[in-house]
């Protein structure tokens, strides 16, 4: 049973990694000297398995106006009828974002985001709740904005230590129906080189600017495409953004 809950965390690890509600990353970044601060929750359900990310923090710093620092930590909490519930810290994950193309001068803002994650705790390990080893993510967002909506796409490669290499990729779209109201789409996949074993996710989300720097943001979504292996029957995000 261990066993099959690694393979399942392998073949879904964009829960920390994404950047809130969304799966698929975009090359926004805070301004110079600001920050943005997800708070959150993540669920997901698969083979009568709960896996919880409560809380899920993302810091995400500007350096420069076209350059990014994040950290994100999580504590984790597994439920299932064969184990009942088990629960840990995550995996620690660091990032820099550099948009080195913005859409006012290119036409399209592109930033490349490498990222790296380890483990926090054994115990995490032990209980499979986290992926043995080290991972590293090097991804490419591209955007373009028109009017109010807004398109999205990334892709990726992310090495791990101890299991196979793989793939990650997204399309979204977000739709803002008024100057503190949007809706959000997407498809987001992950899986093993030459995308085998795959999984393909489909969300739904929203973004509300309740206040000058907090807005409430969530989604939800399942798989669409499994592959040979076990894919999540839902998957959702309810948190806060803060940004100052």
């Amino acid at each position: 049973m261990r066993k099959l809950f690694r393979i399942l965390l392998f073949l879904f690890p964009a829960i920390l990694r994404a950047d809130p509600p969304i799966l698929t990353d975009d090359p926004d970044s805070p301004k110079q000297n600001g920050w943005e601060i997800f708070a959150g929750a993540v669920a997901e359900k698969r083979d009568r398995v709960l896996l919880m990310e409560t809380p899920s923090v993302e810091i995400e710093y500007g350096v420069l106006d076209s350059l990014q620092i994040t950290f994100q930590q999580a504590w984790i909490t597994r439920a299932s009828e064969h184990q009942g519930t088990q629960n840990g810290i995550g995996d620690s994950l660091a990032g820099v974002k550099w948009r080195f193309l913005d859409q006012d001068t290119s036409g399209v803002s592109v930033s490349v985001y490498p990222q790296f994650s380890f483990n926090d705790s054994n115990r995490s390990v032990n209980l499979g709740l986290v992926t043995k080893g080290w991972q590293m993510i090097l991804p490419v967002e591209v955007q373009r904005k028109f009017g109010g909506t807004i398109l999205m796409s990334e892709f990726g490669y992310t090495w791990r230590e101890q299991s196979s290499n793989g793939l990650l990729y997204g399309l979204a779209v977000e739709q803002e129906i008024n100057e503190k109201f949007s809706l959000l789409a997407e498809l987001h996949g992950e899986s093993a080189i030459r995308f085998l074993e795959g999984v393909l996710v489909f969300d739904l989300g929203f973004r509300w600017q309740t206040s000058e720097h907090v807005a409430l943001i969530g989604s939800a979504g399942r798989a669409l495409y499994e592959g040979s292996r076990s894919a999540p029957d839902f998957i959702g995000y309810l948190g806060l953004q803060f940004a100052y």
